[in-house]
């Protein structure tokens, strides 16, 4: 697999980007982006809604690439506020949100809720939420 050659600090979102994007196929690998989510493949499935067949067998599904590079856009933002991409993922599994009734970015994501963790985020930076 050719790679995108972009950061050299291993926790950042670039070098990330970098372990799940295929250059050669133009799309994120979608067993790489489970991997990196500490994740597995049913997980990826059901926050992109399809079957986990199609994670397997069509992982250039639009809908799949479209709910992969929204979950790259909170990965983004999450690194950050957390700083690196190990505390980041972290956060984005396990962190319950109080503004949110305690659910998890990763469960808003499922949710269909992306811009609003992104919106969470920002308005974190700017010192209004948390």
């Amino acid at each position: 697999m050719n790679k995108l050659s972009i950061s050299q600090d291993p926790k950042s979102y670039d070098r990330f980007l970098e372990r799940v994007y295929d250059t050669e196929t133009g799309r994120l690998d979608p067993k790489l982006v489970a991997s990196e989510l500490k994740s597995d493949e049913q997980e990826l499935a059901d926050m992109a809604k399809v079957h986990r067949t199609t994670v397997q067998l069509t992982p250039q599904s639009k809908k799949l690439q479209n709910a992969m590079r929204d979950m790259m856009r909170v990965m983004k933002a999450a690194e950050t506020l957390c700083g690196d991409m190990e505390k980041a993922v972290r956060w984005f599994r396990y962190q319950p949100l109080a503004d949110f009734r305690y659910l998890t970015p990763i469960q808003l994501v499922q949710q269909g809720e992306v811009q609003a963790v992104i919106d969470y985020i920002s308005s974190i930076e700017a010192g209004s939420a948390g």
